[in-house]
């Protein structure tokens, strides 16, 4: 497990360097590997980790034709001069990529303004004030509906914006990085709006009529929620491999890292749960 190459590094220095998170977490609940062992360049996994991740402020590409050979670490102007390149070409994809994603997202949420679930009164109800309205309206779940939607539309008209400026190439370019990055933590929470929509527009349509339709709804939206919070999920499963190796201090710091990135990533769902309880409360 210790074992090192000609360079000094350890499996646990491989799997750093080619980002496999299993393999990284099988070696690091093993209590016979030591986290801390150097290279010949003495650098330990974490100071692979974090050349990797975060280089001169900017994030560091993560391919395997740009990363560092094991072990490197280059002067600062060639590190810088690679990254720009590699960044600049990056940024290209992000921007088309992503303007497709915020486009498509701006135009379902539109459209689902405008059809509410549950349908809308009739236009020769006897209620000349209500007519035209949605059937639902002032209900937990269907308040709820409309929050998330409006969520939803607002950050990915948010993260379009940021796309137009990350994609203007008169701007500086550590401007247009900084809008790219923006955009993606915007896009992140509005998918997430997106997918609450989704199930509370389910349960308003199903509950009192399929309620098991309804219940294997909220199950496989939940797997679907927690594959896009990848980065939660990845903190947790450290804090367990850490607990399993008996690093507790390192282990608790792990796991409130993991709480807070929880809530910074899923205050979305609090907004859309609690807002329509206190509408009501009013």
């Amino acid at each position: 497990m210790n074992m090192q190459d000609k360079n000094g590094n350890t499996a646990l220095h491989r799997a750093v360097h080619v980002c496999d998170i299993l393999v990284f977490f099988l070696l690091l609940i093993n209590s016979q590997v030591v986290l801390h062992m150097k290279n010949n360049k003495g650098q330990t996994p974490l100071d692979l980790a974090r050349l990797k991740t975060h280089l001169n402020g900017q994030i560091y590409p993560v391919s395997n034709t740009t990363c560092p050979p094991y072990g490197d670490s280059p002067d600062d102007s060639s590190r810088e001069n690679r990254i720009q390149k590699m960044d600049r070409k990056a940024l290209s994809k992000i921007y088309r990529n992503f303007s497709i994603g915020a486009v498509l997202i701006v135009t379902v949420t539109f459209a689902a303004t405008f059809t509410m679930p549950g349908g809308y009164v009739s236009s020769d109800d006897d209620r000349v004030a209500i007519r035209g309205t949605p059937v639902l309206a002032g209900t937990y779940f269907f308040d709820a509906f409309v929050i998330a939607n409006t969520l939803a539309f607002i950050l990915s008209g948010l993260a379009t914006f940021s796309l137009m400026y990350a994609g203007y190439t008169p701007l500086d370019f550590a401007f247009r990085e900084t809008c790219a990055l923006l955009a993606l933590e915007l896009l992140h929470r509005s998918v997430r709006c997106v997918g609450i929509a989704f199930v509370v527009g389910t349960y308003v349509m199903l509950a009192s009529v399929a309620p098991r339709v309804v219940a294997a709804v909220f199950v496989v939206s939940a797997m679907g929620l927690l594959y896009i919070s990848f980065e939660v999920w990845t903190l947790a499963l450290m804090t367990l491999a850490l607990l399993i190796r008996g690093e507790i201090s390192a282990a608790v710091k792990v796991g409130l890292q993991s709480v807070g990135v929880a809530l910074w990533s899923c205050w979305p769902f609090a907004v859309i749960l609690i807002l329509p309880a206190i509408m009501k409360g009013h």
